[in-house]
């Protein structure tokens, strides 16, 4: 997924700032929403775990780049 996606699922006319500033950034950040779908993955994020942000955003699937099974991540408590 690319920026302009993912500013679609940010609802907030600040998005575009926020996904620069976030894609840019070298530590690994990644948000969900209240339903617990990944709505923003950094190039950090991709380059440590291997996963394309294209490949994980609008899942429920925070967890697979850090666990063999489902269970929460810190983002979801």
């Amino acid at each position: 997924m690319n920026t302009n996606n993912q500013r679609q699922m940010i609802p907030n006319e600040d998005s575009g700032l926020l996904a620069q500033i976030g894609n840019n950034s070298p530590v690994a950040t990644f948000v969900i929403d209240g339903q617990h779908r990944i709505v923003f993955w950094n190039r950090a994020c991709e380059h440590i775990t291997g996963v394309p942000a294209a490949q994980i955003i609008g899942t429920t699937n925070a967890w697979q780049p850090f666990y063999s099974k489902p269970r929460p991540v810190m983002a979801d408590l």
